[in-house]
């Protein structure tokens, strides 16, 4: 996974623990709603029913692997 440095004070996804700025922390794509779950938009095209949100995990979470 790849660890970067935080640019300003984040708070970590798992531990909800601080991520101070110039920490290292681990970003991570979460999906909310149904993953492949796709519908033939009116006027063609398509409309998919999930989001990708990144979170950030702190440098403990991410050598956890949470």
């Amino acid at each position: 996974m790849k660890i970067t440095t935080a640019r300003r004070a984040y708070v970590c996804h798992a531990c909800k623990g601080p991520i101070a700025k110039g920490a290292q922390y681990a970003p991570r794509q979460i999906i909310l709603g149904r993953r492949n779950a796709w519908e033939a938009a009116p006027g063609g095209g398509f409309i998919s029913h999930g989001i990708r949100l990144t979170v950030k995990h702190c440098a403990a979470c991410a050598e956890k692997g949470e």
